[in-house]
This record gives structure tokens, sequence and C-alpha cells, in this order.
């Protein structure tokens, strides 16, 4: 199955697990964690509205940088370190925040996110209990959140219902990496009445990091150590990141 993201200028490894092979690059680290909060992760709130995912990635075109997009699992292990995940991301410097609806039958992903799916069912994640803590979180970020659902979870909802929940919660866009052709006329149809961008491809250069992000969550001891670990995680990721697009002059 193909991947459902492409980016077309840089040269990394893109696989079901949703992460690129990164090349070391000394660019400069951006600080994730106030040094005032000591051990503890520091999940600030931003007064700024998040732009829209193709006003984000035509800004990032015309600066010429490359985007991060972490990717992480709704629910896993709990929506409480969710909406603290999301919050602390945004923190970090993501672009955009890909976050996975669970289903049981996550064939175009990977071991790791396809575990996290499962424990987030195991314990009563589903739509609903989704945009209720997307209606409290997005207000406080400051990059825009993209949706991934497989088509049967929209199909089962109903797309029209499925695309105003997400619409009302402040989701920008959605991702559907099983869309079938003949649906998808349908479904774009119904996201443009609604200004939720239906994403095929990513706008500029940019990196998605999933599964590495997803396993810290999913094989800490306790949330908190969770959290942590994936801030140390993005901060050193972020360091060898390139600032800028390896192909733009």
């Amino acid at each position: 199955m193909a991947s459902r993201c492409s980016f077309s200028t840089l040269s990394l490894r893109y696989n079901k697990n949703k992460n690129f092979i990164i090349p070391s690059n000394p660019c400069k680290s951006t600080s994730l964690l106030d040094p005032k909060c000591s051990s503890s992760v520091c999940l600030g709130t931003s007064p700024t509205a998040a732009a829209g995912i193709s006003e984000t990635f035509s800004k990032l075109k015309q600066q010429k940088k490359v985007a991060f997009i972490p990717y992480i699992t709704a629910g896993d292990p709990d929506l409480q370190t969710t909406a603290k995940a999301l919050k602390l991301l945004d923190n970090c410097g993501a672009d955009v925040i890909e976050l996975g609806v669970p289903f049981s039958e996550p064939i175009a992903d990977g071991p790791v996110i396809q575990a996290s799916m499962r424990r987030a069912l195991k314990n009563g994640t589903n739509l609903k209990t989704i945009t209720l803590m997307l209606e409290e979180v997005v207000p406080q970020l400051s990059c825009p959140i993209a949706l991934l659902s497989y088509y049967n979870a929209i199909h089962n909802y109903g797309v029209e219902a499925f695309i105003s929940m997400i619409k009302d919660c402040g989701v920008h866009g959605l991702i559907v990496p099983d869309l079938p052709f003949e649906k998808s006329a349908h479904l774009r149809k119904k996201e443009v009445k609604k200004d939720i961008e239906l994403l095929s491809r990513w706008g500029a250069d940019g990196v998605i990091v999933g599964s590495a992000i997803v396993k810290q969550l999913g094989e800490a001891e306790s949330s908190e150590e969770g959290l942590r670990r994936v801030a140390s995680f993005v901060k050193s990721l972020k360091a060898a990141l390139p600032q800028y697009s390896l192909y733009e002059k």
C-alpha cells in the first residue's frame, strides 16, 4: 500500500510506521522544556489561533522551511495524556499534528501504531470522546490538527455527520488512508462545505514522525514519564532536522 503522504523533495525513507530515516544535521536545537519546570513537562497554552493547513504550508514553502508533523494515536494510553501530548507537541514546534482515530483494522499502519490503536479501543476511545477532548484542547493550540481516520469509521458514522462533528471541535484537515476512489468526490464535496481539507499529500517539504513518538508514550510506565520521553525525543529530533528545504535555493 502506498504511503499516505508524499514529500517530493526530501530524500528520506518513509515507511508504514510513519517515520523517516533522518540524517544528522547541525541545526540549532529548539528548547522544549521551560527551565523553571525542572523535571516536569511544561504544557503552556498559546493565545494565537491556529492557521489552516494550506495557509501553514504555504507560509513554510515561502520561507523554504521544512515542516515537522508528529503523529499520535488518540486515546493511547488515555485521552487525558493525548490532550497533554497535543499541547506538548505544539509547544515543541509542530507545524501540523496528525491525530489518529483508533480503528480495529488499521491496514495502512505498522505494528507499533496498530498496537496503539488496539490499546485506545480497549480504553473505550471513540469519535465522540475524541471530539469532546479536542473541543477543550484545540483553542489552546497554535498549530492545526489533521485527523486520520479509516473510511469504514467515517461511513459507519455517516459522512456528513462525521465531517460536521470534526469541524465543530476545531479540526482543520482529514486524512483517509484507505479512501476508495469512487467515494473521494463525495467526501471532498462534504468537506468543502465545512471548510475541512481532505489531504492526500502535504503542500510543502516535511517530515512525519509517528511510531517513534507513539512508542515513547505507549511503552512508558506512566503518562508523565511518557510525556517526558516524548519531549526529550522531539528535542533531539528537531536538532537533527534540516532547518531549510534541502532542494530549495
